[in-house]
């Protein structure tokens, strides 16, 4: 919260390239700030989660005996820890969030081109832009009537992105104050924003049409859809579980498919219970 303030603050001054130094320079001092923190979380949670494994290894080891029960209770006692754990790592490896990560691509677009005007410094400019504009893409708002403004705009926005100002690069037409003030309004998050830059896009830029697409199977589109999410989910977690009921039955010498007529309900619960938490990360 404190981060989006500061970003609608910084909207509303005066777009110079300076000030995009001065957002980076936020973006960054936030980054370090959160993963201190979750440096932190990692430490503490890593500890108990692979001490609980060495002291699960240990009674294993030496009470052969009790291997199923502990097998159980390690599966129940290590959920929370493994997803704090985890977790932490996976946002200390991935601090930015979609608007940070599409926002440090167009800054470095606006410094290559503020350094030169080389057809070649263009052509990089536009991949990063590119690659903005598929980060954007990717954000996604519920479908609920008062969000319907808000998604128009957002999506005449990334038409424009995708319509206008990456033709303009390519031909080395765009204007860099207009690239600025898009970062910007990125970063704010507010539609009123948005909306304002979609108008001079539109009456400073020619908006190409857009290409017809062939219906081509893409698995992209499928595991960025609902389904696709879903199947992936499904796959992840049975695989998982699947893989430690095989190191289970190795470990105490049975039979793979007696244990599953046996105990069909570690699979089936343990399977949901896992896509459910990596549906959920990804969603």
């Amino acid at each position: 919260m404190r981060r989006q303030l500061f970003y609608s603050q910084l909207y509303e001054l005066p777009c110079m390239s300076g000030e995009i130094q001065k957002v980076l320079l936020e973006i960054e001092i936030n980054t370090k700030y959160y993963r201190r923190v979750s440096m932190k979380g990692i430490k503490k949670w890593g500890a108990v989660f692979f001490g609980y494994l060495a002291f699960s290894v240990v009674i294993c080891v030496s009470y052969p005996i009790l291997i199923g029960f502990w097998f159980m209770l390690s599966f129940l006692v290590e959920t929370i820890p493994a997803i704090a754990f985890w977790g932490g790592v996976y946002y200390y490896i991935r601090p930015y969030n979609a608007e940070e990560k599409a926002f440090r691509k167009m800054a470095s677009a606006l410094e290559m081109l503020e350094k030169s005007n080389e057809s070649i410094t263009y052509k990089e400019a536009y991949r990063c832009l590119s690659e903005a504009c598929q980060i954007l893409k990717k954000i996604q708002l519920h479908q609920l009537g008062w969000y319907s403004d808000t998604n128009k705009t957002l999506k005449r926005f990334l038409e424009n992105f995708e319509l206008t100002v990456l033709p303009a690069t390519s031909e080395a037409k765009i204007k860099r104050e207009h690239l600025e003030q898009m970062a910007l309004a990125v970063l704010s998050r507010n539609p009123l924003k948005i909306k304002a830059i979609n108008e001079v896009l539109e009456a400073s830029y020619k908006k190409e049409e857009k290409p017809l697409r062939k219906p081509v199977f893409s698995w992209k589109e499928l595991s960025e859809s609902k389904f696709g999410r879903i199947l992936v989910s499904l796959c992840l977690g049975y695989g998982l579980v699947l893989v430690l009921c095989v190191a289970y039955v190795f470990m105490t010498q049975q039979d793979l498919a007696t244990f599953a007529r046996e105990r069909p309900d570690v699979i089936i619960l343990g399977g949901l219970f896992i896509s459910g938490i990596t549906f959920w990360k990804k969603d």
